[in-house]
């Protein structure tokens, strides 16, 4: 009975030997597709991105393995960066349009989906405007800190930008300060994609330093 009931033992320390060897496998391949996985997904934004340096006479960084590559370049002067960020447990992936501008006085604006919240909005004490074009008002949300200088931002043109933008590709634009930010809840892996964001922004962050000009 002792010899059976140390076979039983050493067979139950085996099994459970085996297990912990099996999971310790599974969970090597499993971290060694998710790596794979993501390595794959910043190459392709890497490739896509460096088009986008050739285009705007820009740089990548953060190219070391593992990184998500940053876009920097410069546009009449300011400077604009374009990064992907891969999200969370809370946090959705995002693409990031960043234009640093050379503003005297701090602003605050952003320009919303109808429906998409407002908390930052009512955190910086921002009040909804309406620029009196119904196609507008009526898709967009407009919070701002100074109503006159965002009139003057939105313009026809800006307002097409804009409902083009935010209807394709859901966008968030926030001015803060002296931050323009164009954000999408989604990675980019397309040239197309990118040239949507990248070029209003540019156009947008033209038009708050001519607004600017104005007051």
């Amino acid at each position: 009975m002792l010899k059976i009931g140390l076979m039983v033992l050493q067979t139950s320390e085996n099994f459970d030997l085996s297990i912990l060897y099996l999971s310790i496998v599974l969970a090597i391949v499993f971290l060694f597709i998710g790596l794979s996985f993501t390595i794959n997904k910043i190459k392709k934004i890497k490739r896509v991105l460096e088009v986008q340096a050739i285009k705007r006479n820009g740089e990548l960084q953060g190219l070391f393995r593992g990184s998500y590559p940053v876009l920097k370049f410069n546009h009449n002067s300011e400077q604009v960066k374009v990064y992907s960020t891969p999200g969370g447990r809370n946090t959705p992936p995002c693409t990031y349009v960043c234009v640093t501008l050379s503003l005297p006085v701090s602003h605050h604006m952003r320009l919303y989906k109808e429906g998409f919240g407002s908390k930052i909005g009512k955190k910086l004490g921002m009040q909804d405007i309406q620029v009196g074009i119904d196609s507008f008002d009526r898709d967009i949300m407009v919070k701002g800190s100074d109503e006159f200088f965002i009139r003057n931002i939105l313009t026809y043109g800006i307002q097409d930008l804009v409902l083009r933008i935010i209807n394709n590709h859901r966008a968030d634009i926030i001015l803060d300060r002296n931050r323009l930010r164009i954000i999408v809840q989604k990675i980019v892996y397309d040239e197309t994609t990118y040239d949507d964001l990248i070029d209003p922004a540019l156009k947008i962050a033209d038009q708050i330093k001519k607004a600017e000009s104005k007051r």
